[in-house]
């Protein structure tokens, strides 16, 4: 291994290192959140219910992947994100495509820091896709939850009890909240009491706040008593007032998010037209191990740039 073949592979390990740490530090900011809301619904005995429910149920043989927090995590967030897969099998098919991918340009290139960075580039790729996938799906839950409190205040003045309102909206609401409803239903006809099962759609639905907002509302009324319409009907208030601020704030970062796609797409799309146009022209680039560092270093530096600007123009309400 050559001197820049080794400076490069440092590089990739080290730009790896930092998305690992911004991985786990906001993650972190989610678990810190997660743990507020069951000391404040004074809950924690349904947390192991429902992260360690399913081996408890086959007699409590655990698989590997259920055996550590990161990896019961990257489940919830595959859940959150729409796929409800096995974490053990995503994580195969990751393993056979960056293998994959790593064999495949090495065999081509002569240089496994080629197929290491491309497979950097596949793990940054599909990071950005589940995460992409889960906020526009709990985004649809947060635009749906104002729709399905009015439905449910609506059954609670008709006189239904609480349970009955939840299966009425459960099957009125599409997806994605009128599953997760549905789910929180099936449990308590299952034997479940109420109050566990809308803890545990919080604790799979942990960064929609606003139905944490209204989980933590019916828990307390349970618990204390109270007008739960008047409370669901403010929350519904907050809620419209809420989204009308957060329209009005993407309507004025419109420009910047914008201007950041262009910027963010610019080098991808004169690099093209440069290989179209004359391919030989790049091709240093690709052949030398000096090449080959510059595009490490250049492609690390435009992911860390579309990162942040994706942070600066994203609405944080």
């Amino acid at each position: 291994m050559t001197e820049f073949q080794a400076i490069g592979l440092f590089l990739g390990l080290a730009f790896f290192c930092v998305v690992q740490g911004l991985f786990l530090l906001t993650r972190g900011r989610h678990r810190q959140r997660r743990d507020r809301l069951l000391e404040l619904l004074r809950a924690r005995e349904f947390q192991g219910d429902w992260i360690d429910g399913d081996w408890r149920a086959t007699g409590g043989n655990r698989s590997w992947t259920d055996r550590w927090s990161k990896l019961r995590r990257l489940g919830v967030v595959l859940a959150q994100a729409g796929w409800n897969v096995n974490v053990g099998r995503f994580l195969a098919v990751m393993g056979a495509i960056l293998g994959v991918t790593m064999v495949a340009v090495t065999l081509v290139t002569g240089n496994p820091v080629s197929g290491l960075a491309l497979d950097m580039v596949v793990v940054v790729v599909a990071y950005m896709v589940i995460t992409t996938r889960r906020r526009k799906r709990l985004n649809e839950i947060d635009e749906q939850l104002p729709q399905a409190l009015e439905l449910m205040v609506f059954g609670l003045r008709a006189g239904h009890p609480l349970e009955g309102a939840l299966r009425f909206v459960s099957h009125e609401l599409p997806d994605p909240l009128g599953g997760e409803l549905r789910r929180c239903h099936e449990e308590y006809e299952l034997g479940r009491p109420l109050e566990a099962a809308l803890i545990s759609m919080s604790l799979r639905l942990d960064a929609c706040r606003a139905l944490r907002t209204f989980v933590e509302a019916v828990v307390v009324l349970k618990q204390t008593g109270g007008n739960l319409v008047e409370v669901m009907e403010r929350i519904v208030s907050t809620l419209r007032a809420q989204a009308a601020y957060e329209a009005r704030y993407r309507a004025l970062t419109a420009e910047g998010r914008t201007s950041g796609l262009i910027l963010g797409s610019l080098p991808l799309l004169i690099l093209t037209a440069v290989l179209v146009v004359q391919p030989g022209y790049l091709g240093s680039l690709f052949k030398s191990g000096t090449g080959r560092v510059v595009l490490i270093i250049a492609s690390s530096l435009w992911m860390a740039g579309i990162a942040w600007l994706m942070r600066l123009v994203r609405p944080a309400v």
